[in-house]
Order: structure tokens, then C-alpha cells, then sequence
């Protein structure tokens, strides 16, 4: 069961346009589950849950995007490397940060891509957020060899790509 979220709306942001446009590419057009959705969010999967939802209910065999709280990352990161075993898909969007130790669930992601810039989130409300003030990747766990062929390509210009 997923533990609780942080108090407040510190945890609510949500991914900027060109992020969610190359996932959706990604992913032949379609995002399935956004198992952490908010009110203000423009990723449009065929299934959003907000966090009220628990996104402990089963998430595969389908295409994921994360964008977790981070507050917890370790759930959602363990969350994303499960739901490959169940025979989905998940792309997150995580804080780059190896020196933790939810980073681990990066080992078995099929790729990765360290982006060379700054996120600039949007907050549920529409109002700008800004940069973060940490640097972010996208990870991809798949079986795929297409997919990741295309993750590493639609990638490429946005940061360094690592596959397995």
C-alpha cells in the first residue's frame, strides 16, 4: 500500500507540454494510465488517478507515465520497475539524483535519458512554477526493443541517452 503523500499541495505539478508530447510519441500516441494525475494536469491518458485514487491498484499490462510525488520516490520508483514484471510499460519522470536509494529501481529500466536542462513545472492552478532547482530524468522501463529504439531517438537532442 502506498504511504501517504506529503500535507499540502507541495507535491502537485505538472509536466510541461513538450515533456508529455514525446512521451505520447513514445508511445505510439497513447498514454494509458497517468496513475498520478492532478485537477491541473495536461498529460489526458485514457485513465488518470489522482492521488486520492491510491495508485497501489494494479497498473499493467498498460503504457505508463509517472510524474510521482517527490516526496516519496522510492514507492513510485519500485511502483514503475513492478508494473514492467506485470508486462507494462513506464516512463517517469524522476529527480536525477544516483546518491539516493530509490535510484536502484533505475537498474532494471530498459533507458534512460539525464535531461540538460532544467524542468520548468506548472503548478495544478496554471501558474508558472519555474525551473527546478534539481536536475531530472526520464526513465523507461520496457522489454520492447523498438520502444527503446524510439525512446533513445525522440530522446537524443534533450539530454544524454543511456540503454541497456
Amino acid at each position: 500500500m502506498r504511504p501517504e503523500i506529503a500535507a499540502g499541495d507541495s507535491d502537485s505539478w505538472c509536466t510541461p507540454e513538450w515533456i508529455v508530447e514525446l512521451v505520447r510519441a513514445c508511445f505510439d500516441g497513447v498514454i494509458d494510465l497517468d496513475p498520478c494525475s492532478n485537477a491541473g494536469s495536461i498529460v489526458y491518458a485514457r485513465i488518470n488517478w489522482t492521488l486520492e485514487h491510491n495508485g497501489d491498484r494494479p497498473w499493467g499490462p498498460r503504457k505508463v507515465y509517472v510524474n510521482g510525488p517527490y516526496s516519496n520516490p522510492d514507492w513510485w520508483m519500485a511502483r514503475s520497475a513492478e508494473c514492467l514484471r506485470s508486462g507494462g510499460e513506464v516512463i517517469a519522470l524522476p529527480k536525477l539524483d544516483p546518491s539516493t536509494k530509490w535510484w536502484r529501481h533505475t537498474r532494471s529500466a530498459a533507458a534512460m535519458c539525464l535531461l540538460n536542462r532544467r524542468v520548468r513545472f506548472d503548478r495544478p492552478d496554471g501558474a508558472p512554477a519555474g525551473a527546478s532547482n534539481f536536475p531530472s530524468a526520464l526513465v523507461l522501463w520496457s522489454t520492447d526493443q523498438r520502444r527503446v529504439e524510439g525512446f533513445s531517438k525522440l530522446w537524443a537532442p534533450h539530454g544524454d541517452v543511456w540503454t541497456r
